[in-house]
Order: C-alpha cells, then structure tokens, then sequence
C-alpha cells in the first residue's frame, strides 16, 4: 500500500478504505493518499481530520487548504 498505510490501522478509515476498495482497488488508494498527503504536510494525525468539526473542515475548504497541497511545487 506504501507510504500511506499507516493510515489503515485506524478502524474508521480501514473500513471506509475497505468499502471504496470493493468496487476499485484503484479508486481506494487514490482516496487514501489524499488525505494522507494533507496529514503530512500539516502534521497532523488521521484522527485530528476524522474529528474535526464540520464547520472547521467547511473554513479550510473555503480557504482553499484542502486542495492547495495538490497543486504545490515542491521544488521551489
């Protein structure tokens, strides 16, 4: 699974990996290294995402800072 499989030892996001993965393994992984990646960048736990309050993940997303770590060159 690489990098990201770390993430799969909280049973709430195992579970949600397992159900995309019935129908694209593909599709699953895809999904994992997302919220993975933006964990990284702002180390942070799975568990500080998953218990974050909606109105908190609305802000960042408002703001941009969901999707910005996509988009970043890491060369710069």
């Amino acid at each position: 699974m690489g990098a990201y499989s770390r993430l799969l030892q909280d049973d709430t996001i195992k579970r949600w990996h397992d159900n995309l993965a019935r129908g694209s393994i593909i599709t699953a992984s895809v999904y994992l290294r997302r919220p993975g990646g933006f964990c990284k960048e702002r180390k942070m736990n799975p568990g500080d995402l998953l218990n974050m309050k909606s109105k908190e993940l609305q802000r960042m997303r408002a703001s941009g800072c969901l999707c910005r770590h996509r988009y970043s060159d890491s060369s710069a």
